[in-house]
């Protein structure tokens, strides 16, 4: 029987980590992060395979990430269509 990964803050500072907290990113991981279980014939996800997806299947937005993690508005620029717009 599945196990499922409890909600925690190890959990969510992870995928804030890993996704910059853009929703879009955090869905494709978690969604990758389900195929890299399912590959490794696991009933239940670990970290490990959220670390897994970001770094393979998603490896191409980690610069992007990193931007948004950053703090720093120049390099939020070269991402700024990750950002939310105003008003939204």
């Amino acid at each position: 029987m599945p196990k499922h990964l409890a909600l925690s803050d190890d959990l969510l500072t992870l995928l804030h980590n890993l996704s910059g907290g853009v929703l879009r990113i955090c869905i494709a991981l978690w969604i990758h992060a389900h195929r890299r279980a399912f590959a490794r014939g696991a009933t239940e996800l670990q970290f490990q395979d959220f670390r897994y997806a970001a770094e393979n299947a998603l490896g191409t937005l980690r610069p992007s990430v990193l931007a948004l993690l950053s703090n720093d508005p120049r390099r939020w620029k070269l991402y700024q269509d990750l950002l939310p717009s105003e008003g939204f």
